[in-house]
């Protein structure tokens, strides 16, 4: 039997004769995918009998099912949908024939699944349906409201009672306080007249250093006003007696407040956070005398007193030690916690106190004469400190040997926190007004002492004059001091935390710049990353200054793009040093830069180690000078534009990458590309035109500035 085919026919033939077959007219039956669900799997649980639906008492915490469609003429191009009816919004479509689904956490309710499949033709299968119903747990049935209803009710009782007890409590003891203040008010009236039996004496003596020079000074301008001399000692007696009194007049109004405010103002403190406030306000008073502050101070100790009492506490007592400790002496302070009560001790190594002056100490207006001692209190502050322990429901006592030193310590009843979370630590950081106003009395004071006259004000150079250094560092004395040892050489700009630091960059674009690691807001390796990230300020190094000298941390910072490493303490010739020799390495390298960025490349090579060796910019720069340096009407706002960049932006890089602003850049391109014309015959005319110079006076000043000989001898030599 032969078949012949035609256009649009089938011939067959056989005994019969032949049988025509018009295929225009065969049409394919069209049938619809078939999809079934292969397995369904609850809570790691696979489930057999399942087609008839699912039936749960307990929410479903993961839910998995596995999806197969398959199609008997054409099995590619399959896709699944599927939708959780009650838990979906909308159906879900997938580009296969198999398809896992899941779902976690159905809750109580009635769910349906439905799922079919569509041919790669477009043809859907019908929907199957799975229904799932998952019943409500008992406790949010009707019983279990009711029950839920009852105790409401109940605890509403509870509580009515509860507060009616504590209300009656409460008012037991406002007669209690009531009677409390009275007996304060009488004790304070009785105290109030034994202190000011003192208190004339005292003033006496800053009285007369400050009237004595007023005396003189008026005695000298009565006798000849043109004549008056008084030295600086005589002013500063008067301005520091001053003070003390003003100090004094303080100290006093302070112990007549606490007379009559015992119970007041009382509330948990971090005894950690207090310290450290304290410490960090003496710092520069300790360094003065290159005192050493130690202090081991337990995690999360807390205690129950007046928050401005407590500080001037821990006031008194370090700066009484700052004063009496030796040049280069120690301090140390431990705070630590022991059965129901907090122990604080503050230490030096002074030259003691007599014990036969131990109960002395706390009496009104009374002072240790000591020769070595150049710093005159009030008198009252020991009082002062024995009277607030004791309003805070503590004690103190003091150990001392001569020559060896003295300990004072305290001792509260410890205030268990129970991890309550409604004690905000960060806002007892801010001291009080008094402890305040008492630190800048005490600082001024000792100014006066050690007759402190120096100029704070650093010098600044104008800019452009120097190369720039951009210091970064959160300790401000350390800032002030780095500042000082480089303001002479160099351009100094200052910032006192990363953010403060990166914006600086940006703005200034410094040759150098020094930062601290551990900052507020940004610290030093994240600025590093951007700088790094940054076109304006990637070119810049940075040497890292930090305590931090452990190789791990090290190695993270050379990591980060970092050129140097400096561990605190330094020396600040090395440092200077350092600073020196990478400053000069950058004044060498801009002079390569410039000299690679102007010359004619002869060879493919130079163009290659150029791309190879450079930055982005410097190619980019390259190509545009090549391309534009023969239109004289090309400038630096159409350069900006062929870099996609802003005028400022592009002045800021060039004077940092090459010392030069862009159009002395292209002037000093277009110079070498007219030395390499003149060289190969051209004429000075024809070169000048063809190299972007509209004047050829101005075209050979600047070659012979640049080259030393002028246009028309190059030209001229053979």
């Amino acid at each position: 039997m032969n078949t012949t085919r035609y256009i649009g026919f089938t011939l067959t033939g056989n005994l019969n004769g032949f049988v025509i077959l018009d295929t225009h007219h065969v049409k394919n039956k069209i049938l619809p995918p078939f999809v079934a669900l292969e397995h369904l799997e609850i809570d790691g649980v696979s489930i057999r009998n399942f087609h008839s639906g699912i039936n749960r008492k307990s929410e479903i915490k993961h839910f998995k099912l596995d999806l197969m469609a398959t199609h008997t003429i054409k099995p590619q191009g399959l896709k699944l949908e599927h939708q959780l009816v009650g838990f979906e919004p909308e159906a879900t479509i997938a580009n296969n024939n198999i398809n896992s689904i899941g779902y976690t956490n159905l809750g109580s309710g009635n769910y349906t699944l439905k799922y079919r499949a569509q041919s790669a033709n477009g043809v859907w299968s019908e929907y199957v349906s799975l229904p799932i119903n998952i019943s409500k747990p008992f406790w949010l049935s009707l019983w279990a409201y009711i029950i839920y209803f009852a105790l409401l009710i109940l605890l509403i009782t509870l509580i009515v009672k509860y507060r009616t007890a504590i209300l009656e409590k409460q008012t037991k003891n406002l007669e209690k306080i009531v009677l409390q203040r009275t007996y304060q008010l009488k004790e304070a009236l009785h105290q109030s007249q034994l202190l000011y039996t003192s208190i004339s004496h005292e003033f006496r003596t800053p009285l007369t250093l400050i009237l004595g020079p007023i005396e003189l000074l008026k005695k000298q301008i009565d006798k000849n006003p043109s004549s008056l001399k008084l030295s600086n000692k005589e002013f500063q007696s008067i301005e520091e007696n001053a003070r003390r009194l003003l100090k004094l007049v303080d100290q006093l109004l302070s112990l007549a407040k606490s007379k009559v405010t015992k119970s007041l103002l009382k509330k948990p403190l971090n005894v950690e956070i207090k310290i450290l406030a304290i410490i960090r306000s003496l710092e520069s008073f300790a360094e003065v005398k290159k005192i050493k502050i130690s202090h081991e101070i337990n995690n999360e100790l807390w205690l129950y007193a007046n928050s401005e009492q407590f500080e001037f506490i821990l006031l008194n007592l370090i700066s009484n030690a700052i004063k009496f400790s030796p040049e280069q002496g120690t301090i140390k302070i431990n705070a630590k916690q022991t059965g129901n009560d907090v122990f604080i001790s503050v230490s030096d190594n002074g030259a003691g106190i007599d014990i036969d002056e131990f109960n002395k100490i706390f009496e009104p207006f009374y002072q240790i004469e000591s020769e070595k001692n150049q710093y005159k209190g009030s008198g009252i502050g020991l009082l002062l400190v024995k009277e607030f322990v004791e309003i805070n429901q503590g004690k103190i006592e003091v150990q001392s040997n001569l020559g060896a030193g003295t300990q004072f310590k305290l001792a509260f009843k410890a205030f268990s926190t129970n991890k309550d979370d409604s004690l905000d630590s960060s806002k007892q950081e801010i001291l009080s007004e008094l402890v305040q106003e008492s630190i800048e009395q005490e600082l001024l004071i000792i100014n006066n002492h050690r007759g402190d006259n120096r100029n704070q004000t650093a010098h600044i150079s104008a800019k452009g004059t120097k190369l720039t250094l951009l210091i970064i560092e959160d300790n401000v004395p350390l800032l002030e001091f780095i500042e000082q040892i480089f303001s002479d050489d160099y351009h100094v700009i200052t910032a006192q935390n990363g953010e403060e630091g990166f914006t600086s960059a940006i703005t200034a674009i410094p040759d150098v710049i020094i930062t601290d690691v551990m900052m507020p807001k940004l610290d030093g390796i994240s600025m590093c990353k951007k700088l790094a990230l940054d076109q304006l300020t990637q070119h810049i190094p940075v040497i890292l200054l930090t305590a931090k000298n452990d190789d791990a941390s090290i190695l993270e910072g050379f990591q980060n793009n970092a050129v140097d490493y400096v561990c605190k303490p330094f020396k600040v010739e090395w440092l200077k040093q350092k600073v020196k020799n990478l400053l000069d390495v950058i004044v060498k390298q801009r002079l390569i830069n410039r000299n690679q960025l102007v010359k004619v490349s002869v060879s493919s090579a130079e163009n290659r180690q150029l791309a190879d060796s450079d930055s982005i910019l410097k190619v980019n720069l390259r190509k545009c000078f090549e391309k534009k340096f023969s239109d004289p009407t090309f400038g630096v706002g159409e350069l900006a534009h062929e870099l996609s960049m802003s005028v400022r932006k592009l002045q800021r890089l060039t004077a940092s990458l090459f010392d030069l602003t862009p159009n002395e850049l292209l002037r000093d391109y277009r110079l070498s590309r007219a030395k390499v014309l003149l060289e190969k015959g051209s004429s000075v005319t024809a070169t000048y035109l063809d190299c972007g110079f509209q004047s050829a006076s101005y075209f050979s000043r600047a070659f012979k500035k640049s080259f030393g000989i002028s246009p028309s001898r190059v030209f001229k030599i053979p």
